[in-house]
């Protein structure tokens, strides 16, 4: 206990409560909860045009390759199902899917086809809804092809109303903060064991995670006073915010 207060006291949380617990044996679990319920509900944003992250999608109407060939296309939904960060989705809204399927016609060239459709069903848990808020995974059923939905071809895009949603992205500049403690590797140099921090170099390629897409970047430019303000060019375009906060992967 004296030790997790001493790595805690200059962290975000220096009066939190340690609670110690056996899952296995269900132990102190009451008080987990009790503590859990003391949590204050963020707040909820009703009025801003939604935004909703598509984690996975699936075709859901295939369920045999006769039954697949023999039905009618018209009649054929896919379901994505995601977080909605803001606003409302309601049953037959009409939305539109970002950046949608990208094709790469060049190396220098990659055509944007985002997708326009119709929500035709809204699941949490099994429930039909009407419409859908802020707050726990949710189902939303589309009708458009269904070849769209499978491999997980959405996972990562962007839901919303169209002509209200975020600008779409091929080039970002991330003002950068590297986390030295997690960042360390180890190496081997003539006998001794080394510990060191490499920084990001001009035509690095990274893994950056925006949102819930994992998204190749390749630096194209380093600026700033401690060179903190990195160019990435991106494999594939990406659907975000300004100021939205960025992962570097290597």
């Amino acid at each position: 206990s004296i030790q997790i207060k001493k790595y805690a006291k200059n962290k975000n949380a220096p009066n939190s409560p340690i609670i110690p617990i056996s899952a296995q044996l269900k132990y102190n679990l009451d008080v987990v909860i009790q503590y859990l319920s003391l949590i204050p509900i963020p707040k909820r944003d009703f009025i801003s045009p939604p935004k909703f992250a598509i984690i996975h999608s699936f075709d859901c109407n295939y369920l045999s390759e006769d039954v697949y060939i023999n039905n009618n296309l018209n009649n054929k939904t896919g379901m994505i199902y995601g977080l909605i960060f803001r606003g409302i989705l309601k049953l037959g809204e009409q939305i539109e899917i970002r950046p949608g399927i990208c094709i790469r016609v060049s190396n220098k060239e990659i055509k944007i086809n985002p997708i326009t459709t119709t929500i035709v069903s809204l699941q949490a848990e099994k429930n039909n809804l009407i419409y859908a808020i802020t707050g726990g995974i949710i189902n939303v059923g589309l009708k458009i092809d269904p070849l769209l939905y499978r491999g997980n071809i959405l996972d990562g895009n962007i839901v919303g109303l169209p002509d209200k949603m975020e600008e779409m992205f091929i080039k970002i500049v991330i003002k950068c903060h590297l986390l030295r403690r997690l960042l360390i590797v180890n190496k081997k140099e003539w006998g001794k064991h080394v510990k060191y921090v490499t920084e990001i170099k001009k035509g690095e390629i990274l893994l950056l995670n925006i949102g819930f897409v994992a998204v190749g970047g390749f630096v194209t430019k380093i600026e700033g006073n401690n060179n903190d303000e990195i160019t990435f060019l991106l494999k594939k375009p990406v659907c975000c915010e300004i100021s939205e906060k960025v992962a570097i992967n290597r």
